[in-house]
């Protein structure tokens, strides 16, 4: 039983420990930018990455809140897709994002990124001029599995620790029995 303990409290702390990386990590928020306005500007009726590139860099996301602060002079597409979506639009042409919207100028969105997963900002320019644009990113808020998988190690630690002083209670009552034997 007093392995089941010690099993029990390295879980608790394992799952303590992931908490408060978690609790840390969300009290920092992450900045990224995609586009300069006045920079290398999206030509009409173009993506700001080519089909079939294979050189793109994707961005590593954590589940979290995300904030985008859009700006163009014109209209610009914008999709956000994972891993899978980019390979089947690299490969086939075909949207799938986890996230868009079309006929974007200014705005301000807040986009909840579900699942940690590369991601891919894809822009398309569907005027008939040239269009600048910035995409201002910030990431903040609690990463939810990251969450998940303290509460899960925690429990398990308690239960674990829960049942071994159960057996540990349940032995000592019983060896009084035995010695009278």
């Amino acid at each position: 039983m007093k392995i089941i303990t010690q099993v029990g409290i390295i879980l608790f702390a394992v799952g303590l420990t992931i908490l408060a990386c978690s609790f840390y990590r969300s009290s920092s928020t992450e900045n990224f930018n995609n586009g300069v306005i006045g920079f290398l500007p999206l030509q009409p009726h173009s993506w700001n990455i080519d089909p079939n590139s294979t050189d793109t860099t994707p961005y590593i996301l954590a589940p979290r809140t995300m904030r985008m602060d859009v700006k163009t002079n014109s209209t610009i597409d914008f999709y956000i897709l994972n891993r899978d979506a980019f390979t089947l639009w690299n490969s086939e042409e075909k949207l799938e994002p986890d996230w868009s919207c079309e006929g974007v100028n200014q705005d301000i969105y807040t986009v909840q990124i579900k699942n940690r997963n590369e991601y891919f900002f894809l822009i398309y320019n569907p005027s008939n001029s040239a269009v600048d644009f910035a995409i201002n990113c910030t990431l903040y808020d609690l990463e939810t599995d990251l969450l998940w998988a303290s509460i899960v190690a925690m429990t398990i630690g308690l239960i674990l620790i829960g049942i071994s002083k159960i057996f540990q209670q349940n032995q000592k009552k019983l060896l009084p029995k035995l010695h009278s034997f």
